[in-house]
């Protein structure tokens, strides 16, 4: 069933900037990004993706850590 939701939301929100949030939504995103090659409007490679398991949560900014001490230890990995 989890494939289904995955492809329709796949298809049905194409081009709506949702497929990177569903994906560290489903803890997916290394097996679908890691490699994946970018390329510009000329076909050349730009960059080649590389997502590791810290990607999964944003740093707490060290600004916010100032004002509340009690949000550290910060992310894992970050």
């Amino acid at each position: 069933m989890f494939d289904r939701i995955e492809h329709e939301r796949a298809v049905e929100l194409a081009g709506e900037g949702h497929r990177y949030s569903d994906l560290k939504r489903w803890k997916l995103s290394e097996e679908y990004l890691n490699g994946k090659q970018e390329k510009d409007f000329t076909g050349e490679v730009r960059f080649t993706r590389k997502f590791v398991g810290r990607d999964y949560l944003w740093p707490i900014p060290s600004a916010e850590t100032l004002i509340n001490p009690k949000l550290l230890p910060n992310n894992p990995g970050w």
